[in-house]
């Protein structure tokens, strides 16, 4: 059985950086330093990522359910829909609802 994911209206979703730093790295009292360490990535990139200029890749999904226990699934759902919301939200889907007619009716 497939599950959707849930995607906010109204506000964009809570990123997988923020749940990162939020409940995570502080709540293990990590530096970023020491958290970038651990993941194996440079501060800097680990910056990126809490701050969503950086994605979850599923090789970086993949270093945080090693280091945290929490599966890669989780995370690139999370990522998913931060995406999502974003497409969903952006000035080219205004455009494109617009200009496409759906074939079959939602239901």
């Amino acid at each position: 059985m497939t599950r959707e994911i849930r995607i906010p209206r109204h506000r964009p979703p809570t990123g997988p950086g923020e749940i990162l730093e939020e409940e995570f790295r502080k709540e293990l009292g990590l530096t970023q330093e020491q958290f970038a360490n651990a993941l194996g990535i440079d501060r800097p990139a680990y910056n990126m990522i809490i701050k969503g200029r950086r994605r979850i890749t599923p090789a970086m999904a993949v270093r945080l359910a090693i280091v945290l226990g929490v599966s890669p699934q989780t995370w690139l759902n999370l990522q998913m829909s931060v995406d999502l919301y974003e497409a969903q939200h952006s000035a080219r889907t205004a455009v494109l609802r617009k200009k496409l007619k759906p074939l079959v009716k939602a239901g």
